[in-house]
């Protein structure tokens, strides 16, 4: 516990604001008094658009990393994923992008070349920060290091930082990961019978995936579809002989008389029969016992399933990021306050021993439901 002490919430921010400050106000003031000669007469709109926008970039890195960062702090954890699986340093990120986007509004050819000047003073800044972190952390911290850039993003991190699915495996005794490019569809099976929750994207590789774990996917005699987005619907053609089921509120979706994202996009339509359930609604099959739980808000409908009284299958309800079960994100939900009522109705499911997600992998229930 004593290495939490030395993780501070300021950090290095406010001598990287008076230190970047002290460089561009004066250099500022030259530019204001003979702006004539050192402002850039070309294309005004496009400097205002582009230092526009990177200003509201780094204003969201830093309003949103720093609404998080003192729960990271208090709980000791090694944030790595969501906005800190794009930059080491996101709140720092914001901070240089917000101090990047005004100077390029400027337009100013005595202004604009302070960027990297500014960037270099952060770097060496962040130094004493990632040495407290490599304290605290240790080789953890280097793999982090190692995967993750300091302040610019690696192209690579972004297709990874919010949707980091599990590699295809055995994870227990019974239950089966199974990775569709970025999500995870999950397989149980008590030995005799076989469900699955979700169905990946329409993608035969899924077959081979089975296979790599020793499964059958033919045997599937049911798949529970947490919700009908693509990438947790598109594959169910590949389960021939499976019935289906998803939540009743759902069926506006798959019947196309709603659609997603202002109306803009239509989901998949189910070309078989299917069910409906609803809130605590059990299904057996065989001797496997699946509860329905409703979890609106990523979708109208939205479905997670209670399987042996002790897996919890959340599809998009939840994520599991930086240990810390967070409702899953807000520009890609129906209806962001429902989604977060969801949230907070799955941390009051007592018996849950193990949380399975569509995008963030699985996770041990005490170690999040605190």
């Amino acid at each position: 516990m004593k290495e939490k002490a030395h993780m501070s919430f300021w950090g290095i921010g406010p001598l990287f604001v008076i230190l970047s400050l002290s460089i561009t106000l004066p250099v500022g003031y030259l530019a204001y008094q003979y702006r004539t000669r050192f402002t850039l007469a070309f294309a005004p709109v496009l400097f205002y658009i582009t230092g526009l926008l990177v200003l509201l970039i780094g204003v969201c890195f830093w309003v949103i990393a720093g609404s998080q960062v003192d729960d990271y702090i208090r709980e000791g954890t090694l944030a790595d994923k969501g906005l800190y699986g794009i930059v080491r340093h996101p709140i720092y990120f914001g901070i240089y992008f917000v101090f990047t986007g005004i100077l390029i509004c400027t337009r100013s050819v005595i202004l604009i070349p302070l960027i990297p000047i500014i960037y270099l003073v952060l770097a060496l800044l962040l130094r004493r920060e990632e040495q407290t972190l490599y304290m605290v952390f240790g080789e953890r911290f280097e793999a982090y290091k190692r995967a993750v850039n300091l302040i610019i993003p690696k192209p690579q991190s972004l297709a990874v930082a919010f949707f980091y699915p599990e590699k295809t495996r055995n994870a227990f005794e019974g239950l089966y990961i199974i990775k569709s490019r970025d999500v995870n569809l999950y397989v149980y099976t008590d030995g005799k019978d076989v469900i699955c929750i979700d169905a990946g994207y329409d993608d035969p590789g899924i077959v081979a995936e089975f296979n790599t774990v020793g499964l059958d996917i033919d045997r599937v005699s049911a798949v529970f579809l947490t919700h009908s987005d693509i990438d947790h619907l598109g594959g169910l053609d590949l389960f021939q002989s499976a019935e289906i089921y998803l939540g009743r509120d759902e069926e506006d979706l798959v019947e196309q008389s709603r659609g997603r994202f202002f109306n803009i996009y239509k989901n998949k339509r189910i070309h078989r029969p299917y069910h409906l359930l609803g809130e605590n609604d059990v299904v057996k099959t065989g001797n496997i016992e699946v509860e329905a739980i409703e979890t609106p808000g990523h979708t109208i409908g939205h479905m997670s399933y209670l399987v042996a009284g002790k897996y919890l299958f959340t599809g998009d309800a939840v994520l599991l990021q930086n240990g810390v079960l967070k409702p899953f994100y807000r520009i890609l939900s129906m209806d962001h306050k429902a989604t977060i009522a969801s949230a907070e109705k799955i941390k009051r499911i007592q018996s849950i021993q193990w949380i399975c997600t569509g995008h963030t992998g699985i996770g041990r229930a005490r170690d999040y439901l605190r």
